[in-house]
């Protein structure tokens, strides 16, 4: 019975924790919406995308930005990502940067221009992606497309 117990006590704890994730990210103050369409396979954190067509918020709340990624077609839940803000001036236009590590393209930072801001979701690799050259050429945008400031 101790098995059963421990088992069902984990499950519960867990959907405990994906509720509060899912309303923190409802409740938090929605600022930018958007979408991408994304042609290769990339790692986003935890989640891996296939090529395909996404749309996202960014909402903040006390200080920290959270990022809901949403499939375009059947707007399911992709994946839920903190980042970071490190610049408060982007150049160039709004999109994905996405870098390289090993054979794995890696979302590392969103640039809203609209914004004036950089989000980043991989400080690690943005750091690399913006120092060294060779990471550099090996750098992706895919472009993002406004929805809603």
């Amino acid at each position: 019975m101790k098995g059963k117990w421990t088992w069902f006590s984990g499950a519960v704890l867990g959907a405990v924790i994906v509720f509060g994730m899912v309303a923190s990210a409802a409740n938090a103050q929605s600022y930018y919406k958007g979408k991408f369409d994304l042609p290769f396979k990339a790692h986003w954190g935890l989640a891996v995308l296939p090529a395909g067509e996404y749309v996202f918020s960014i909402a903040s709340d006390d200080g920290r930005a959270m990022v809901t990624i949403r499939n375009a077609k059947t707007l399911q839940h992709v994946a839920f990502e903190t980042v970071e803000f490190q610049e408060s001036s982007a150049h160039g236009k709004s999109a994905l940067l996405i870098g390289t590590r090993g054979e794995q393209q890696i979302v590392h930072s969103i640039r809203i221009a609209e914004l004036g801001e950089t989000f980043v979701c991989d400080p690690a690799l943005a750091d690399e992606d913006a120092r060294t050259p060779v990471q550099a050429r090996n750098s992706r945008d895919v472009p993002v497309i406004v929805a809603e400031k």
